[in-house]
């Protein structure tokens, strides 16, 4: 039996997402600001009791390289997360996997406080083309 593997994230409203790109400042040239991945490369048998729930993030800070931008921010203690700095993948480079961010947070970059807040709600998007084993 095949398992449904996929990308458990929290997604932004339209509104929220248009907000987030204007106070945020696109700064690449490929605009994200779609989600917040909790669980990468999970089952979905495991994870489809959190589809549905809606939660509010805090804004930490704006962080950037130049090939990507970001911004982290606070979970609520209820929110488990796979993802060790939970971020919002604001902009990219054209090149650039959206995925970079992660590697781009736990490096030097630039950054600068920003708080907001946004309401998520959990989403299960199922791989087209699965990632190979490790």
């Amino acid at each position: 039996m095949t398992r449904l593997k996929g990308i458990l994230w929290a997604v932004l409203t339209d509104a929220d997402r248009h907000r987030l790109l204007e106070r945020a400042g696109q700064m690449h040239a490929t605009p994200q600001a779609h989600h917040c991945t909790l669980h990468y490369d999970c089952d979905f048998g495991d994870v489809h009791h959190y589809i549905g729930e809606t939660f509010t993030v805090q804004t930490i800070a704006n962080c950037w390289d130049d090939q990507i931008q970001a911004m982290t921010v606070r979970l609520p203690e209820m929110v488990y997360a796979q993802i060790a700095i939970p971020h919002i993948t604001i902009s990219k480079a054209e090149d650039i996997n959206a995925g970079y961010a992660t590697q781009m947070l736990q490096r030097r970059h630039f950054a600068v406080s920003q708080a907001m807040s946004f309401t998520l709600c959990i989403e299960f998007a199922e791989f087209k083309n699965p990632p190979c084993p490790s």
